[in-house]
């Protein structure tokens, strides 16, 4: 596997911001930030693989939410590029009060229900059989 970048910061490079925000589904493009990516050339199937992790900002109900690092990453398929399959490993944090207690971590719509493909994808996939 071959590291192709490593710690893109989205929120400074504003034209990285731009391609990801028409790359990506709109829901990982607003809350997630891509840390890494990684090129697999397999015979016969290329995959680009996007890791992103969810933004540091605390759920709305809970303000002083304090970072308790991520969860597992959910791998989701989403549109190929160049030829080459696209997964995205999106890791959402985990939160904690100040007493130490885990609060309740966002939920998305990250994958169509059923599938592990991203909802844009699944409904493309959906409209041409």
């Amino acid at each position: 596997m071959m590291v192709l970048l490593r710690y893109i910061s989205m929120q400074h490079d504003p034209i990285i911001t731009l391609l990801l925000s028409h790359i990506l589904p709109k829901v990982v493009s607003e809350n997630f930030e891509l840390v890494n990516i990684t090129d697999e050339p397999m015979e016969g199937s290329p995959v680009i693989h996007l890791h992103l992790e969810e933004h540091n900002r605390p759920p709305e109900d809970f303000p002083d939410a304090i970072p308790n690092g991520f969860y597992e990453a959910s791998i989701v398929g989403d549109f190929p590029m160049r030829d080459k399959a696209v997964m995205l490993h999106l890791k959402r944090r985990r939160w904690k009060d100040s007493s130490g207690k885990s609060i309740p971590s966002r939920s998305y719509q990250l994958a169509a229900d059923g599938t592990r493909l991203s909802c844009e994808f699944a409904d493309f996939l959906k409209e041409y059989p």
